[in-house]
């Protein structure tokens, strides 16, 4: 999988990673993500850094998550927004209305 630090303290360039249980350094024998080249980044860190996941397959954003890891998807700057749904019934939403509070029946 590919991640990223997006924070403007910790900006960096995309880095491939996995994650690991066999470090000594692992609190209570959980997985923590090992970055290329050795770096140990636990989830406080990563939430700190603003790390985002640049690639990654369902299962490896799902072994994230059961690991403490909360990472968005990583979006580039000059991404095109995505197209916004549009209203039905010709342009006008349907509000139903709640009866007054005043009002009998």
């Amino acid at each position: 999988m590919i991640v990223r630090p997006c924070s403007s303290a910790h900006e960096g360039p995309p880095v491939q990673c996995q994650l690991d249980k066999r470090y000594a350094d692992t609190p209570r024998g959980h997985a923590v993500l090992v970055l290329n080249g050795g770096l140990l980044v636990e989830p406080s860190f990563a939430a700190l850094a603003d790390y985002r996941i640049v690639e990654a397959t369902d299962e490896e954003r799902r072994q994230l998550k059961a690991a403490g890891y909360e990472m968005d998807d990583f979006v580039p700057p000059n991404a095109p927004t995505p197209a916004r749904s549009p209203i039905p019934s010709g342009g006008k939403a349907k509000l139903d209305k709640a009866p007054d509070a005043g009002s009998r029946r």
